[in-house]
């Protein structure tokens, strides 16, 4: 079993690597393909494609994916699902959805934009219908194969057309996609037709069935939608409150604050089985969240410290001339990304069974404040007002979950070390602030940071050793 878990958690980990690095890299390539007008208008336009994705489903593959690990359902029975209910209301949002984000972004050539648009979200819907197959059959494999032939392609081809030095636009580089998606779908229509043997029975009402798992998906959908506005809707609003040169420049510096989700990804996956197996300690793992809270602070502020150092060194080559880096707002962007990831170690209490819902009101909340202070700050502070925008949505989602977290599951919580690491932090920004343009010295200011920390934190590590 052990082996096995391993396997799993390694299989899933090295696919959303390649999913991220390619993410990631892929924007200095992409903005040399599409320009940089074009590149700022897809990072406002893909993640409302997976947002349609998502609610092309209307929350079924959640539903799916617990039916499936239950071995109560077949894949072929879900497609027949689909097919019957699912695909009209498919169909439906995705034309809703691309008609609104055409008619929003204002492209010249809407017709043929929303066509493509139209596809490609209706294709990722049944991409994500596959891959949760996948996941609800512990299929990692085919998990992973479909992910390198989306992202593995996407990635030769971008470095193709780089080497080559061809400009396309966007709506080509869409089309591209559509090609990568059929390929995949291809893929998955072969490896998703398997049978298993206690399959719901026939009599059963179909209908029901299918309503029974959007019951049970719509929520977590909302959930991801208002994670996915908190995390993204910054650039939404520089695009409608700033001059429309501004965009590209703020994108860049927000992908590459989210390269900390490079550091984030490996804890998020062992996390969850960590919290659940510490719970069953005398102290109900009070000691274990203590010390984990402390040192993952400390692995993400010292991850946010050396982007802010590398970030100006890095921005030539990843932004390819595009203007408005600005280190104030890099700093609050990476602040932002740090509070986000350390809503993992400090959510204990939503992840009990039946209390899963109080995400959804966690985060609305910090949605509505980030949208409130992004439209007052934005067109005052302009790049600043947005990073303060976005650090302020995601702080006080992590106190709202805190909160929630502790009203559900109490446990004695030590913030003094927390606090103590926090205020060293502070000390560490000033001086790589003094220190200016010199990355040895300020590799250096960061290693005496991560040696105080680590002998403040001594304890804990004896305690996660355990």
């Amino acid at each position: 079993m052990k082996l096995a878990a391993v396997k799993t958690v390694f299989g899933y980990g090295a696919a959303t690597l390649l999913q991220g690095l390619v993410a990631f890299l892929g924007v200095p390539l992409l903005i040399r393909i599409v320009g940089a007008r074009e590149f700022a208008l897809w990072a406002i336009l893909e993640p409302l494609v997976l947002l349609l994705a998502q609610f092309g489903l209307i929350g079924a593959n959640h539903g799916y994916i617990r039916l499936l690990a239950s071995d109560l359902i077949s894949p072929k029975y879900i497609y027949m699902l689909q097919y019957r209910y699912g695909v009209v209301p498919s169909i439906i949002i995705s034309a809703l959805g691309a008609f609104v984000a055409v008619r929003y972004l204002g492209f010249e050539n809407a017709i043929v934009i929303f066509g493509v648009v139209f596809v490609y979200s209706f294709l990722e819907s049944f991409i994500l219908l596959g891959q949760s197959i996948s996941r609800g059959q512990s299929d990692v494999k085919a998990y992973v194969k479909v992910v390198w032939i989306k992202f593995g392609f996407l990635g030769v081809v971008l470095a193709v057309l780089t080497l080559l030095e061809v400009t396309i636009e966007l709506v080509t580089y869409i089309e591209i996609l559509i090609l990568l998606d059929l390929m995949a779908l291809l893929f998955i229509s072969r490896v998703n037709t398997k049978m298993v043997h206690n399959v719901i029975s026939s009599a059963t009402d179909k209908k029901q069935v299918y309503l029974s798992a959007v019951r049970y998906g719509m929520p977590i959908v909302f959930s991801s939608a208002l994670s996915l506005f908190v995390t993204n809707g910054d650039r939404y609003f520089i695009d409608a409150l700033m001059a429309p040169d501004k965009l590209a420049g703020y994108v860049t510096m927000a992908k590459l604050s989210g390269a900390l989700a490079f550091a984030s990804a490996p804890i998020n996956l062992w996390w969850p089985a960590a919290r659940f197996r510490h719970a069953k300690d005398k102290d109900a793992g009070a000691a274990f969240f203590n010390a984990a809270t402390n040192l993952l602070l400390i692995y993400y502020l010292c991850a946010a410290a050396c982007m802010w150092v590398l970030a100006p060194k890095l921005i030539g080559w990843y932004a390819n001339k595009i203007n408005g880096f600005d280190s104030i707002t890099m700093g609050l962007l990476l602040c932002a990304a740090v509070s986000t990831a350390m809503i993992t170690p400090m959510n204990i209490g939503t992840l009990n069974e039946g209390k899963t819902h109080w995400s959804i009101w966690t985060i609305g909340l910090s949605a509505i404040v980030g949208l409130l202070s992004a439209f007052y700050l934005i067109p005052i502070y302009g790049y600043v007002g947005a990073g303060c925008s976005a650090l302020l949505s995601q702080l006080l989602s992590l106190i709202f979950v805190r909160v929630v977290s502790q009203s559900i599951q109490p446990m004695v919580f030590r913030y003094f070390r927390s606090v103590v690491l926090i205020i060293l932090y502070f000390g560490l920004v000033y001086s790589l602030l003094e220190i200016g343009d010199q990355i040895f010295m300020q590799g250096f200011a960061i290693l005496v940071y991560l040696m105080l920390a680590i002998l403040i934190s001594r304890s804990d590590i004896k305690v996660i050793q355990t």
